[in-house]
């Protein structure tokens, strides 16, 4: 990608991010804080974003992740379907177990193994078929541009690029619009979380924004920039390029994403 990362870079950031002067950085553990001027003190003013910190997301120097909401103008940039691998069920919480020929299985545990198994090829193909299914919606009932990218970790991001500058609440409206056209998706628990009625067990899908309003001092939900490194993991997130019959997947050129879109 070393011929066009500084285009890449500047798609990413004319294409997902909205709100421009407050960036988070991945920590080892995975979880994420927004950079000031000053780490120690939460009042030091917020550093915003430069072409910079996007490349050095792409290298591997550091990973980022954006808030979705401007508090502004409460406006986004993208809405996305995070596709996670579900984790064991919790009965306490009134899950379902997840059972596979007969035994309880804990999905999560056994993708994030690496092991090849007939079982991690089926949660593959799981994961595979949510995201190619969700993405061909979008295009289908929105006719936006979809990016598919693999978050180094435990699912993919569906995200659906729009307009700068779309209200929260509009964006959201269509993401349920998407999710009520399949026929298929039901709330899992919440108003952000889904799943499917009768199949892709393993999966739950998380929509993103999940708030139509921001307030001024605060941040609302992020996502991870695609491409760049998983801190927990230390894996390469990536484009994926998911054919319609579902087999040869592959990682796919950013700049043709960027470009063009994931279905093409």
């Amino acid at each position: 990608m070393e011929d066009g990362t500084l285009e890449v870079a500047r798609l990413l950031g004319s294409q997902l991010i909205e709100r421009r002067d407050a960036k988070a950085i991945q920590r080892s553990n995975g979880g994420y804080s927004p950079i000031r001027e000053n780490m120690k003190d939460t009042n030091s003013p917020l550093v915003g974003w430069h072409v910079n910190d996007i490349l050095d997301h792409l290298n591997g120097k550091a990973t980022y992740g954006h808030y979705l909401v401007k508090p502004e103008t409460n406006t986004v940039r993208c809405f996305a379907f995070d596709v996670d691998i579900r984790s064991r069920a919790r009965p306490e919480a009134g899950e379902e177990p997840i059972i596979w020929e007969g035994q309880e299985i804990d999905p999560r545990e056994v993708w994030l193994s690496k092991n090849k198994s007939v079982l991690r090829s089926d949660i593959g193909k799981q994961l595979q078929g949510m995201t190619y299914g969700l993405g061909v919606y979008v295009q289908k009932i929105l006719g936006v541009k979809v990016l598919f990218s693999y978050s180094g970790s435990k699912g993919t991001h569906v995200i659906a690029v729009l307009d700068e500058g779309t209200p929260a609440a509009d964006a959201r409206d269509a993401a349920r619009r998407v999710l009520d056209a399949t026929g298929v998706m039901m709330e899992d628990h919440g108003e952000n979380f889904f799943k499917h009625c009768d199949a892709y067990p393993a999966l739950q899908v998380e929509m993103f924004p999940k708030q139509d309003t921001v307030s001024a001092d605060s941040f609302g939900n992020l996502m991870r920039l695609p491409l760049g490194v998983n801190r927990k993991t230390g894996d390469h997130g990536f484009f994926l390029r998911i054919p319609k019959d579902l087999k040869r997947v592959a990682v796919d050129n950013p700049l043709e994403v960027l470009k063009e879109g994931s279905i093409r």
